[in-house]
C-alpha cells in the first residue's frame, strides 16, 4: 500500500519571512482505518434511508415496478 504523507511548512512571519524547515509526517494506519469505517457507516446509513424513501414514494403512488426496482437495491440492507 502506498504511504500517504502530510507536509508541514513552518515559517516566520514578518519582514524577513523565509522558510525555516519542512516537516513530514505519515498518516497512521489507525487514523486511516477509523476514517474509512466512519465514511462507510455514513454511506451505509444514507443509502438505507434513501432507498426506504424511494420505496415509500413508489408505494404511495401505487407504482409496483418502481417499488420492485428499489426493493431489489434495498435487499442487502435488510441483513441486520
Amino acid at each position: 500500500m502506498k504511504k500517504q504523507k502530510s507536509s508541514y511548512s513552518l515559517m516566520k512571519f514578518g519582514p524577513s519571512s523565509q522558510k525555516r524547515f519542512v516537516a513530514r509526517r505519515e498518516i497512521s494506519y489507525e487514523l486511516k482505518l477509523s476514517a474509512r469505517l466512519v465514511l462507510d457507516e455514513l454511506v451505509y446509513k444514507w443509502n438505507k434511508v434513501y432507498f426506504e424513501q424511494k420505496m415509500n414514494y413508489a408505494l404511495d403512488n401505487g407504482d409496483k415496478a418502481e417499488f420492485m426496482k428499489w426493493a431489489k437495491l434495498y435487499e442487502p440492507y435488510t441483513w441486520e
